[in-house]
This record gives C-alpha cells, sequence and structure tokens, in this order.
C-alpha cells in the first residue's frame, strides 16, 4: 500500500525537511512513503532548502493563508492509495506506516471511499485535523473545499466526511502535535500566528455556516471500527443511521420556508 503525505509547509525552512526526515525514519517501509512538500513561490528559505525534494510551488495569494490550498496542492499530485495530511509540527511514531495499513484492515483504498481519524491531539476526538483519505474518497470528493483558507477547514471536511463517506476509527495511531495550543511551552510559528485571527474564525466558521444545515452541523460524528468483528453489523448500522440522517435533513429542508430552502439545499445536493 503506497501512502502520501501531503506536507503544506511555511517558512520552515530546514525544519520542514526534518520532519520529513522523520517521518520516513520512521516507517516501517519508507520505499513505499511518497512524500510532498507544498509551499509559496515566495518562500524562498524553504524553496532552497527542498530543492531536491518532490515538491509543489504555488504562488502566494494576496492577503491570504495557503495552508488548505497547499494542502490540496500536494494531494493533486499525490499518487499513493492513502493520502495523508501532515504539517510542519506534526511528528509520528515508530512504524506508523504499518500500524495505518493495520487500521485499514481489508478495506482497500482504491474501491472503497472512507477517511481515517489518527490522534493527534487530546481535544475534540472526532475532528480529522489532519485526515487520511482513500485514493476512492480523494477522487471523488477531494480534499478541503477551497473555500477556507485554514481555521474550519477541518470542520468542515470532518462533515463532509460524515454525511458524504465513512470515518475509520484510527486513533490507535498516535501522532505528536507540537502545537501551542496542546503545549504552552512551544512557541506559536508563524503560521499559526497568521492562521488563528479573530477575523479568520469569523470568516471560516459563517463559510461552514453556510455550507452545511443545522442539523447537519450538530451530528455526532461516529467513527466505524474495521477491524473488529462485528464490523459487518457495525457498517450496516451506519448505513441504516446514515439513511435516517439523510430523510431527517430531507425533512428538514422540505419544511423550510422557500427562500431558506434554495439556501439549504446546496450542501445536501453538493
Amino acid at each position: 500500500m503506497r501512502i502520501s503525505l501531503l506536507h503544506a509547509t511555511y517558512r520552515s525552512g530546514n525544519g520542514a525537511v526534518a520532519v520529513k526526515r522523520a517521518w520516513l525514519e520512521h516507517a516501517t517501509m519508507p520505499q513505499r512513503i511518497e512524500h510532498i512538500f507544498a509551499m509559496d513561490s515566495d518562500d524562498l528559505d524553504t524553496i532552497a532548502c527542498t530543492a531536491e525534494h518532490l515538491r509543489v510551488v504555488s504562488e502566494p495569494l494576496e492577503g491570504r493563508v495557503t495552508a488548505v490550498r497547499n494542502w490540496n496542492a500536494a494531494a493533486a499530485t499525490a499518487t499513493g492509495d492513502l493520502l495523508m495530511v501532515i504539517a510542519d509540527d506534526l511528528y509520528p511514531p515508530q512504524g506508523w506506516d504499518s500500524l495505518l495499513e493495520t487500521i485499514c484492515g481489508s478495506w482497500d483504498p482504491n474501491r472503497t471511499s472512507f477517511a481515517v481519524k489518527v490522534c493527534d491531539s487530546p481535544d475534540r476526538p472526532t475532528l480529522l485535523r489532519h485526515p487520511v483519505v482513500s485514493r476512492r474518497f480523494y477522487d471523488g470528493l477531494g480534499l478541503f473545499a477551497d473555500a477556507f483558507d485554514g481555521v474550519y477547514a477541518d470542520d468542515d471536511f470532518t462533515t463532509m466526511a460524515f454525511w458524504k463517506s465513512t470515518i475509520l476509527d484510527g486513533r490507535g495511531l498516535v501522532l505528536e502535535h507540537r502545537h501551542p495550543d496542546i503545549d504552552p511551552r512551544v512557541a506559536a510559528s508563524i503560521s499559526h500566528r497568521r492562521i488563528n485571527t479573530s477575523s479568520a474564525y469569523n470568516e471560516g466558521y459563517e463559510t461552514y455556516r453556510q455550507r452545511w444545515n443545522a442539523i447537519q452541523r450538530g451530528s455526532t460524528v461516529k467513527l466505524l471500527n474495521p477491524t473488529s468483528s462485528a464490523a459487518s453489523a457495525r457498517w450496516k448500522q451506519e448505513a441504516w443511521e446514515r439513511t435516517v440522517r439523510v430523510s431527517s435533513a430531507t425533512r428538514y429542508v422540505l419544511g423550510t420556508p422557500g427562500k431558506a430552502l434554495r439556501r439549504i439545499r446546496t450542501p445536501l445536493t453538493r
């Protein structure tokens, strides 16, 4: 199983290369790992440091954070059966690739659409901040929505994966997320300060609110254990519950006045 690491980096220079090295050194089979850097063309230090590496370089977006754009650019280049989002502050345990393969079990990523929730922080246990997606998922649904720069892109992705695909429980794969919100001893990076502004949160939430109705946003995200003996029963239950959710959402939409109906139907038919 080939795994593509989608590494959006910002002003990290040799630090980004060190992160790549950590992922490859901790892989059981590094030869099956495809690592792709994605960066802005004005990030001259990082461009110089990654000259011999597989990468995607894009023009900066005036006044905008480019994290989502760069992850999507890396995904468009990827050839893996699994695509995994990583960042400058994310580090793996030993044997992470074998563990990820075990988590997927018999699920064929080229035939089945699914995402994987790994453990990258102690809060919000079902939020996919750094998702793993199957090739079938990506070919059908893509990765992050272009409408986002950074903030709320993960909420949007999680909602999409829950409503339009299946999320596997991969929290047995525990990643080290060196993030100031998790460990106060970690200094905030330039990208962290750019992304986490009040205006970015407000804009991100408003975009998220417009893309999904209240029922979809408020749904309790459930994770499927694909390797348990009850996986088949779980899958049938999940399919039934998904049918109920869609039915409920349809009734919600049909019971909404005309103007709101047009506004709410869009994400259901996207």
